[in-house]
């Protein structure tokens, strides 16, 4: 069949002498997971690269300046005409075009290839001992049971310089991508749990070396973020089907005489501080034991819906709230095959939920926790979802409460709102 002829956009035009070029170094603090042509596995040679890096400026651009009280099409057409848009039937003719910022990307460093997990002298695979409290984060780089699948890598030490250009009048809406993506994103997959975090290390523009913003230590992180965002936020209303900034906080510590502080450590030890928390919220079990009963409903709900003579109070799937799909596995005497919890229209529903170390001065850091805000078109607040199985082709489940004592139970207590809950549990002091 002889494929349509396609003419290739127009080349972007600059204004003479108004030009913004800067070089921006970046240390990656956090192994990368994955960034390669091959899903989950990293690129040994070009481990970061300038496509990836202008998605996540694109992506962190509506978080910050689509608060405009604009509508979703007039938002569309202004990432269009910033970031670049190919032809297509619902598209805007005067918005298609290429990119108005040009990335270019060189590695100072490759990094290190790194295995979270290995196999111990009896066959089984096991963390390696740094990634013992990393293992909730790094979960997906974990062999199946039978070992079907080799034990996968990530890259850690990569250094890399950004070459960034862009007209002066874009400067506000870059410089606000920027600062977003190196405050809350990364390079590489899972970033929202922490894996390819960033340190800026320097900025030149012009010939001349431009001061660094980042926090002096855990006391001064609060005043840094506020002031940073009030800069870089739009405050408007975001359309509906935008993501949008919703909260921050920061892992607490408590000193001997019971005052609450905001935990500055090493990047290490932060990130190993997030996980340990976020799994002992999303994992709380009634005896405190690592094979005890869950405390959390939707495995007893799973149970119930395959009785065939169903007698129970049907309770939500509440911890769908961090992210979809989740699978449901059982032990071998219960009988029951895996369940899968997913979007009822979709694959997959990218958790709001952050977990990452924040960079500080001299080389310390914090432990962010940031919370994302999206509200589907026709839909509100609440995604849809379906349960499916072996045994259940697809039920539609829930995921709010109905009431207060439907979430009588540790970790929530009575918490209906299961973000903000884990958000509380993981600053607690």
């Amino acid at each position: 069949m002889k494929k349509p002829k396609i003419e290739a956009p127009q080349s972007v035009r600059f204004g003479e002498g108004d030009l913004v070029r800067q070089t921006r170094v970046y240390q990656v603090m956090t192994p990368i997971f994955g960034g390669g042509i091959e899903a989950g596995k990293p690129d040994t040679e070009l481990p970061v690269n300038g496509k990836t890096i202008r998605g996540q400026l694109r992506f962190w651009w509506r978080v910050m300046r689509a608060g405009n009280d604009k509508s979703l099409e007039e938002t569309f057409d202004m990432e269009s005409v910033l970031w670049g848009a190919a032809a297509s039937k619902e598209r805007n003719e005067k918005n298609i075009g290429p990119s108005r910022v040009q990335i270019h990307v060189q590695i100072l460093d490759a990094g290190k290839l790194e295995s979270p997990f290995t196999t111990n002298q009896k066959g089984r695979v096991v963390a390696a001992k740094s990634w013992e409290d990393l293992v909730y984060f790094a979960f997906p780089l974990q062999p199946d049971s039978q070992n079907s699948k080799p034990v996968s890598q990530v890259l850690s030490g990569v250094k890399f310089e950004l070459e960034i250009a862009f007209e002066e009048q874009w400067r506000p809406n870059v410089e606000a991508a920027l600062w977003a993506w190196e405050t809350f994103g990364g390079v590489g997959a899972r970033t929202r749990r922490g894996f390819g975090a960033l340190r800026l290390i320097s900025i030149t523009e012009a010939g001349k070396t431009l001061p660094i913003s980042l926090p002096q230590d855990g006391e001064a992180v609060s005043l840094w973020m506020q002031t940073n965002l009030q800069r870089h936020q739009k405050k408007g209303k975001a359309a509906l089907g935008l993501p949008v900034y919703s909260s921050s906080h920061f892992l607490k510590g408590c000193d001997r005489q019971g005052r609450e502080f905001i935990w500055c450590d090493a990047t290490q030890e932060i990130w190993r501080g997030l996980s340990c928390r976020y799994k002992s919220f999303r994992q709380t079990k009634f005896n405190d034991k690592p094979q005890g009963r869950s405390c959390w409903p939707e495995a007893d709900e799973i149970r119930y819906a395959n009785d065939p003579n169903p007698d129970f109070k049907e309770m939500p799937f509440p911890r769908s709230v961090l992210g979809l799909p989740i699978l449901f596995h059982f032990q071998k005497q219960e009988r029951l095959s895996d369940h899968t919890l997913s979007p009822l229209n979709a694959e997959r529903l990218a958790s709001p939920l952050i977990l990452k170390p924040l960079a500080c001065a001299n080389g310390q850091a914090v432990g962010l926790v940031a919370a994302l805000r999206l509200q589907w078109p026709d839909v509100g607040p609440e995604l849809p979802m379906k349960l499916s199985s072996k045994s259940i082709k697809e039920k539609r489940v829930r995921a709010a409460f109905k009431s207060q004592m439907e979430a009588d139970f540790p970790p929530l207590n009575k918490q209906t709102n299961v973000l903000q809950a884990c958000i509380d549990d993981i600053c607690r002091p």
